[in-house]
């Protein structure tokens, strides 16, 4: 008895962009049914980087923002919003049985610029569908919990990036935030473009990864320019002044985060672990190895719960370690890569947990330096081969020196060892004995005469 409202953002092409005209079309309904359209508008709009999100506040009711996944989830206006009665939220709802569904809006990809930072802001509550109560979620839990306790975070999402997709999560980085079930909770985050988000064809901002039977309600939903724009590779189209000359683009490209002028070393491999704090830090390249670990410390001083966060080897750039721990606690950050180290803004760890760095240093003997290189270089590493190695030669004499050998044939060894053919039936290619030379084995487990018996029947 209503009705629906349409609101999108669509980018041209670059033949779009220079024909001489367009068509609307409203279509997709049910044949029977007539389509009323009303108040069609299409206008042109304007690149504003110092806020990113459209219809923040919702004054324009739904426009710009839709819901994810079509016909599994919807969004409508909620009231009250954060500013009162007369004040709107967007409620995203019905939304099925995945927490991937939720809110998104399109942003202007134009306005991510390698090292332009950006201030996440929201407010946000979380509802009971059948009751209209207000849900609690636990602001400890950063990750997808099996519980699914975890309360709102915002993703910037970028598609047909160079390399792959940008998925990046925020968490809200409020100090002690503590979450009210009966109000508005103000959520907080920033990043910085990187390289690759700005090589993204296309960037949305997700509200998601939540609870699915809960709904969610968003309201004052920003992405504001942190400080001033970032430099342009161009100069002005005019000077703002009459005999100002304008210089040509920047001799040295932006950096994609403001450098920390301190560089941290890591301690001595004799030393002992070193505690360093959380925030923006540049950490020097290790010649030898070097980790960054999370630990928690008791009132002794002794750690527990320690846990690889990343490294640096080999005079090589810093990474992230493998593993869920390092993943999440460092999810959607990269290492900025520089002649004096790598830099990286490290959380803040809750429950008494500490960083430290530690390094560590080996040497190998020759005898094990060889068996490696034997071990990547040959079909295995035998004791004839290393009793047979002559001191003092190198690796590259020695690859020298296997070129120059004849040229065997794995096929012709191959040959004169399998079963020959025979002029009649026979069961070919049976299996000899484990210990015996030149033995052959199936490369299945099961055979046809096992018949139905179970596999653990058979083991």
């Amino acid at each position: 008895d209503g009705w629906y409202e349409i609101a999108g953002v669509y980018t041209l092409n670059e033949d779009q962009a220079n024909a001489e005209f367009a068509k609307v079309y409203f279509d997709g309904a049910v044949a029977n049914l007539d389509v009323i359209v009303d108040d069609v508008e299409v206008k042109k709009i304007p690149q504003t980087c110092q806020e990113l999100t459209l219809n923040p506040s919702f004054e324009e009711s739904t426009a710009f923002w839709s819901f994810i996944d079509r016909g599994y989830s919807k969004v409508s206006l909620y009231s009250p919003g954060a500013g009162g009665e007369s004040d709107f939220a967007l409620r995203s709802y019905d939304r099925g049985s995945s927490e991937w569904r939720g809110i998104r809006q399109q942003l202007d990809n134009r306005c991510f610029v390698v090292g332009a930072e950006y201030k996440i802001s929201a407010k946000f509550r979380l509802l009971n569908p059948s009751t209209g109560e207000g849900e609690t979620c636990d602001t400890n839990v950063q990750y997808n919990s099996g519980e699914r306790t975890q309360c709102p975070s915002v993703v910037v999402y970028g598609w047909q990036c160079e390399g792959d997709d940008v998925y990046w999560r925020f968490w809200n980085q409020i100090p002690g935030f503590d979450w009210d079930k009966d109000s508005f909770n103000d959520f907080e985050n920033s990043f910085m473009v990187t390289d690759q988000l700005a090589s993204c064809k296309s960037v949305h901002v997700y509200v998601h990864q939540v609870n699915r039977n809960w709904d969610i309600v968003m309201d004052d939903m920003k992405i504001s320019a942190a400080g001033t724009d970032a430099p342009t590779y161009a100069p002005t189209l005019f000077p703002t002044e009459t005999g100002v000359i304008t210089t040509p683009k920047p001799t040295v490209p932006p950096t994609s985060m403001p450098t920390v002028a301190t560089v941290t070393d890591c301690p001595g491999d004799t030393t002992g672990p070193m505690e360093v704090a959380a925030g923006p830090i540049m950490l020097a390249k290790s010649n030898s190895l070097c980790i960054l670990t999370k630990a928690v410390v008791d009132a002794n001083g002794a750690m527990s719960s320690i846990a690889p966060v990343a490294r640096s080897y080999d005079g090589q750039a810093w990474e992230k370690s493998a593993g869920e721990f390092a993943t999440m606690l460092l999810y959607g950050q990269e290492f900025g890569d520089y002649t004096s180290g790598s830099q990286i803004t490290l959380p803040e760890l809750d429950g008494g947990s500490k960083y430290f760095l530690t390094s560590y240093s080996y040497s190998l003997s020759e005898e094990n330096t060889v068996a490696r290189m034997l071990e990547t270089a040959t079909f295995g590493t035998t004791l004839s081969d290393l009793e047979n190695w002559v001191q003092g030669t190198t690796f590259v004499d020695w690859v020298d020196d296997q070129i120059k050998k004849p040229i065997t044939s794995h096929r012709e060894f191959f040959r004169q060892r399998v079963n020959p053919r025979f002029a009649h039936s026979l069961p070919i290619g049976r299996s000899d004995h484990a210990c015996k030379g030149q033995s052959r084995w199936r490369k299945f487990t099961f055979a046809k005469t096992d018949g139905e018996l179970w596999w653990k029947e058979q083991w």
